[in-house]
């Protein structure tokens, strides 16, 4: 399993695993009291924030250099906003599509593409205001089956993703140095574009 950005046909593997992995859903929402005194919950835009911390990389060392050169040159390219993907496990990147509009309460979900989707897998399903971690029961020839029901209407469109892979969008990175050793963190957000 290797930590894994992609972008503009590269790859950046990292030579170990982060030391901080945080993933949040923030929602944004605005509540709203009319004239008649009713309060109205609007779901704005629902968010997945990603945080990682890589420790102690060796200064001097010939792969470690090379991840640090590759980091930085990632870093231009996410910087200038192009598009990149983030795998935890770089064999975990299913991205595909609902085919179909599902229902409150739908078990099972069409998808554009099986590929590469687990039996016993976490994935999520998402578009700009919902998000639901959902767990895989079985994969047919063009859909899923999930443990229990969706608890938000999905339309046809919407995202279906491994858990840990994500486009990604560039909120902050930073590469620490000292004399023997080299950190790297990074914060982005998923790009839903």
């Amino acid at each position: 399993m290797a930590v894994r950005i992609t972008y503009n046909s590269k790859n950046v593997d990292f030579t170990k695993g982060a030391a901080v992995r945080d993933i949040y859903y923030p929602r944004q929402v605005l509540q709203g009291v009319s004239t008649a005194r009713k309060t109205e919950t609007l779901n704005v835009y629902a968010d997945c924030i990603v945080h990682m911390a890589f420790v102690n990389f060796m200064t001097g060392d010939a792969t470690d250099d090379t991840l640090k050169r590759n980091l930085y040159q990632w870093k231009q390219w996410a910087e200038a906003g192009n598009a990149w993907t983030m795998a935890y496990d770089s064999a975990e990147t299913v991205k595909t599509t609902l085919t179909a509009t599902e229902a409150i309460g739908s078990t099972v979900i069409d998808l554009t593409s099986v590929s590469g989707i687990d039996v016993d897998g976490l994935y999520v399903i998402r578009n700009s205001v919902n998000i639901e971690l959902v767990k895989i029961v079985s994969v047919g020839a063009s859909t899923v089956t999930l443990t229990e029901g969706i608890n938000v209407a999905f339309a046809s469109g919407d995202r279906f993703r491994a858990e840990h892979f994500w486009d990604g969008r560039l909120i902050s990175c930073k590469l620490t140095e000292d004399v023997k050793f080299w950190d790297f963190e990074l914060e982005f957000s998923e790009d839903m574009n």
